[in-house]
């Protein structure tokens, strides 16, 4: 899930870099979620 999230994003980061620091949020909770799960 994360990496097809995480691929998205990437793709969206290099239309507008405005969005980069919310890029970088997302998947810094995606991360934060899967560790949790181990």
């Amino acid at each position: 899930m994360c990496n097809i999230l995480h691929k998205t994003l990437e793709k969206i980061n290099k239309i507008s870099d405005l969005e980069n620091k919310k890029v970088e949020q997302l998947l810094m909770d995606c991360q934060h979620v899967l560790s949790k799960k181990k």
